[in-house]
């Protein structure tokens, strides 16, 4: 059988299979990427009735890709270059991101 879970899951997979047998542990694992999968395909079908339902606009979502975007970047230099482990590097990229840009809108 083709093993798709293990590549994405990592080692959650494996902690599956351990805990339903290799089978089982196959078909949940599959199930949870099936699943994730599905869900991404109806959030891209239902983008606009998203948008346009949950009061956030545009001006929210590109604020939270900005966000998104500054932390993944300072995620990568304190990992990379300071060598912090990775839970403290997301952390800090979380309060570095967000102090920014709590500076930008109060402090402009």
């Amino acid at each position: 059988m083709v093993d798709l879970a293990s590549p994405l899951l990592g080692g959650f997979q494996d902690t599956l299979e351990a805990a339903f047998g290799p089978n089982w542990g196959w078909v949940a694992g599959h199930a949870i990427v099936l699943s994730i999968a599905v869900l991404l395909v109806m959030m891209i079908r239902n983008r606009d009735h998203i948008m346009s339902e949950s009061g956030f606009g545009k001006s929210h979502m590109a604020d939270a890709v900005v966000v998104l975007a500054l932390v993944a970047v300072q995620y990568v230099i304190y990992t990379d270059s300071m060598d912090f482990p990775s839970s403290t590097s997301f952390v800090l990229g979380i309060i570095g991101a967000l102090s920014l840009r709590w500076m930008v809108l109060v402090l402009e």
